[in-house]
């Protein structure tokens, strides 16, 4: 695991379930990540997961050697559509991902790409 350079950003539109992926910290705090199903999230001695199948009790790896506890799941259905991101860094297929940096890959390389700096500028506030 190292940091390195987001080369690409994928965006494509979505829709349908999406799940709140609610998790214990490695710190004691509790957050919640929204992921689409079928994103993979690396569980301690299981490797990679899908996000719909995680079990109460995996545990996800974190940047630094430290875990974080899945403590539940929340479907949420979207009938509208709506875009949804995915990221390619160099050198990998994987990325860390909220204030926790669980480890997830890059799943789905699907539909347009998107500068990096277009992406960066459509998250600003305006």
């Amino acid at each position: 695991m190292a940091y390195r350079k987001v080369i690409n950003v994928f965006e494509r539109m979505y829709q349908g379930d999406m799940y709140d992926l609610h998790i214990q910290g490695r710190y004691g705090h509790l957050i919640s990540i929204d992921v689409t199903g079928n994103h993979p999230m690396w569980v301690v001695g299981k490797g990679w997961v899908e996000a719909r199948d995680l079990i109460v009790g995996d545990e996800l790896q974190s940047v630094d050697g430290k875990r974080s506890q899945f403590l539940s799941l929340t479907l949420k259905t979207y009938m509208d559509e709506f875009v949804v991101y995915n990221l390619e860094v160099e050198g990998f297929n994987t990325y860390f991902v909220s204030a926790e940096f669980v480890w997830v890959h890059n799943c789905n390389k699907q539909t347009a790409k998107v500068k990096v700096a277009e992406f960066i500028d459509k998250m600003k506030p305006t």
